[in-house]
């Protein structure tokens, strides 16, 4: 019954997506023209990726063992807990580190990431190379035009003026919303600039319509978006991926105790009311011998499932594989030990 829900409210959720972006770019298309598309993708990106900051940030302030490391002022931010004081002495109050997801997550992220990007790019492509008036820019031609009417009622005027199409000079008639005030009247020359591939596609010089003004704040919202968060976060996730491949070569297996567990809820709100799911949590440690450091203890802490969560226990023994060169990259190999 669950699984039935859940697809019937992904469909709903997705008309309503859907609904909402026919709505928006129709609305905002009487502003900002082709550009609107462009506008509202990234705008609704840029939500959904704040909404998903502010969630996790209220997710771990309601986590009673991040709450007690934050408000701890001599503790290390990045010490998320200690290790239990009924553990084998070396293993006692060891600093737990804030659980990360499993390297092998980035397997499934790293093209995920992949795609985002691959699909920003292609939205911007498709923009600015497809959008005639961003295309003045960089490609018109000037070129005198009369004025044969103006409305200063309407704030438009109508101007006229010669171009040249397929070896022959035609005269090409445009009209153009103007912001007030102006002083233009009928029979003024100005400058017009135009595409010589498609002449009918002008504007007065100086007066850019509001679609080139929406490709600018296109760019500028995008820009920011893949440069800070969209690319680190695929380096983030493409290097995780790459040091899984290598603990599949290079790993070395090595004897590792649970230290530490957490389980908790974490609710989700929606229109639907609130949902709850538990969040199941290990930290394991073990000891390796570094080369003129001697024996050193390492400890990380994953975001598990609750298969692992329930096969493990603090004080349990297991098995990991961890990379000699850096002993931090770890994973579980066994459950069994």
């Amino acid at each position: 019954m669950k699984r039935i829900w859940f697809v019937l409210r992904s469909v709903v959720e997705i008309l309503l997506l859907l609904t909402f972006l026919i709505v928006g770019i129709t609305a905002l298309s009487q502003f900002f023209g082709t550009a609107a598309f462009a506008i509202l993708v990234l705008l609704l990106a840029v939500l959904g990726y704040g909404y998903l900051k502010i969630r996790e940030k209220i997710r771990l302030w309601k986590n009673p063992n991040l709450r007690a490391a934050f408000q701890d002022k001599e503790q290390e931010p990045s010490v998320y807990t200690k290790s239990s004081k009924t553990l084998p002495e070396k293993f006692r109050q060891l600093d737990i580190p804030y659980p990360q997801s499993p390297f092998r997550n980035s397997l499934f992220w790293a093209p995920f990431w992949i795609v985002v990007e691959v699909v920003f790019v292609l939205i911007l492509v498709v923009f600015f190379g497809f959008n005639r008036e961003w295309m003045l820019l960089f490609e018109s031609e000037s070129a005198q035009a009369n004025l044969i009417e103006v409305s200063y009622q309407d704030s438009h005027v109508v101007y006229q003026f010669q171009a040249l199409v397929n070896g022959e000079y035609q005269k090409i008639t445009d009209i153009q919303d103007v912001a007030q005030p102006f002083s233009y009247s009928v029979g003024d020359q100005v400058t017009v600039q135009y595409l010589p591939s498609d002449p009918s596609v002008a504007v007065l010089e100086g007066h850019f319509p509001l679609s080139i003004v929406g490709g600018y704040l296109a760019l500028g919202i995008s820009i920011p978006i893949i440069v800070l968060f969209l690319v680190p976060s695929l380096l983030r996730n493409i290097n995780k991926a790459y040091l899984w491949f290598r603990l599949q070569r290079e790993g070395q297996i090595v004897p590792a105790l649970i230290v530490w567990q957490d389980k908790y809820k974490q609710r989700s709100e929606t229109a639907e009311g609130t949902y709850e799911s538990d969040v199941y949590e290990i930290a394991f440690a073990f000891e390796v011998l570094i080369p003129e450091q001697g024996r050193k203890i390492f400890v990380r802490a994953e975001k598990t499932s609750a298969r692992v969560y329930g096969a493990t226990q603090v004080g349990k023994w297991i098995t990991v594989r961890y990379l000699p060169q850096n002993p931090a990259v770890c994973e579980i190999a066994s459950l069994s030990n």
